[in-house]
C-alpha cells in the first residue's frame, strides 16, 4: 500500500494567493527497485528543431500553391490522472474519505501523481489516442507522430503537444485531443508561418549554440528585427 498526502502550492504570490492542491502518492523506488513499466520516453531536441525548420521552409500544395502551415502548441491539464493504470495499486486514502471504525483502502483505477508509472501510463495513453486519430508513432522516437492523410505532424512531451499543419488540421487535431481527454487540452500558442513563436526560437538558441543552422543568414536577421519591433511595443 502506498502512502498519500495533499500537497498546496501557492501559484500567486503573498498578496494574492492562488493556491492549487493536488493529491499525490509517495511511492518510493527503494521500496521496489526492480519494478518494470516505469520508462517514459521524451523528445530529442532535434525534433524540435526539425519541426521548426519544416515551418520555416515553404512547401507547396498539388497545385503549387504554398502552403501556409501553424504551429500549434498545447497543454493538457493533470494529464497523468487521464491514464489507467496497468498494475494493482493500493493507496491510502486522504483523512476526509475515512471512515471511522473501518479500516478502507483505495484502489488507483487511473494514475496518480507520485507513483512510478504514470508516465509510462500516460505514453500509453497518447499513443492509443493518436493512433485512434490516424497518427503513426515514428521509429526514431514514440514521442514524434505523423498523419499521412492530413500531412500533420505532432510531438509530445510529458503534458505538452506541439502540432505542424494547417489551420484546419491543427484545430482537428485540438478539438479530437479535448473529446478524448474530457476536455483538458488547452492551446498554449500558435504562429503562422512568417511569424515565428519568438519565444520558441530564444529558448532554442540558449539549448543549443546550433539553433542558427535551422534558418539563413538573412531570416535570423529579419527574426531579430520582428522581435526588436515586438519588445518595443
Amino acid at each position: 500500500m502506498i502512502p498519500t498526502r495533499w500537497v498546496d502550492i501557492n501559484k500567486g504570490d503573498d498578496v494574492q494567493e492562488k493556491y492549487r492542491s493536488r493529491f499525490v502518492g509517495k511511492e518510493l523506488k527503494r521500496k521496489n527497485p526492480m519494478l518494470e513499466g516505469t520508462f517514459a520516453a521524451t523528445p530529442p531536441l532535434e525534433a524540435l528543431r526539425f519541426m521548426l525548420f519544416l515551418f520555416m521552409t515553404t512547401s507547396f500544395d498539388l497545385k503549387g500553391e504554398p502552403r501556409k502551415l501553424k504551429l500549434l502548441f498545447m497543454d493538457v491539464s493533470r494529464a497523468y490522472l487521464h491514464a489507467p493504470v496497468l498494475r494493482e495499486i493500493y493507496v491510502e486514502l486522504p483523512p476526509e474519505d475515512q471512515v471511522e471504525g473501518q479500516d478502507l483502502v483505495g484502489r488507483l483505477l487511473n494514475s496518480l501523481y507520485g507513483t512510478r508509472d504514470p508516465g509510462a501510463n500516460w505514453e500509453r495513453k497518447c499513443s492509443e489516442v493518436f493512433r485512434k486519430l490516424g497518427f503513426t508513432s515514428g521509429l526514431f522516437s514514440p514521442c514524434l507522430y505523423y498523419n499521412a492523410e492530413r500531412d500533420c505532424s505532432l510531438l509530445i512531451h510529458g503534458d505538452d503537444f506541439v502540432v505542424l499543419g494547417l489551420n484546419d488540421d491543427c484545430v482537428w487535431v485540438l478539438e479530437q485531443l479535448n473529446v478524448e481527454l474530457a476536455g483538458m487540452v488547452k492551446k498554449k500558442r500558435s504562429s503562422l508561418a512568417g511569424m515565428p513563436l519568438m519565444i520558441v526560437v530564444c529558448a532554442c538558441s540558449i539549448a543549443s549554440s546550433n539553433t542558427t543552422k535551422l534558418v539563413t543568414r538573412s531570416r535570423t536577421s529579419q527574426i531579430l528585427d520582428t522581435l526588436r519591433s515586438q519588445l518595443s511595443n
